[in-house]
C-alpha cells in the first residue's frame, strides 16, 4: 500500500511543475518582444550589476546546470549579450 503522504507529495511536486510550465510559457511570449528568450533574460538579471562573474558563479546564481550555462552564454555572446574574457 502506498504511503497517503508520498501521494501527496508527488501531487505537490506535479502542480509546481505545472505551474512552472505555464509561467515559463507566458515569459517566453512577453520576452519575445526583446528578441530574447526568458532564460536569457534570467542570465542578463544575474549579470546586472556589471560585475565580471566566472561562468561558474553564474551557473549558482542562476540553478543552471553548467553544461546549459555554457551554451546559453554561447548564444548570448553571438548576439552580443554579454562578452566572455
Amino acid at each position: 500500500m502506498t504511503d497517503p503522504a508520498l501521494i501527496t507529495w508527488h501531487e505537490i511536486g506535479m502542480s509546481l511543475r505545472g505551474a512552472y510550465g505555464v509561467l515559463h510559457c507566458q515569459a517566453e511570449g512577453e520576452f519575445a518582444r526583446y528578441g530574447i528568450t526568458a532564460d536569457q533574460f534570467v542570465v542578463l538579471a544575474a549579470l546586472i550589476d556589471g560585475n565580471v562573474h566566472a561562468e561558474s558563479g553564474v551557473s549558482r546564481r542562476t540553478y543552471s546546470d553548467p553544461n546549459t550555462m555554457d551554451a546559453m552564454l554561447a548564444l548570448s555572446e553571438a548576439r552580443r549579450l554579454v562578452r566572455r574574457m
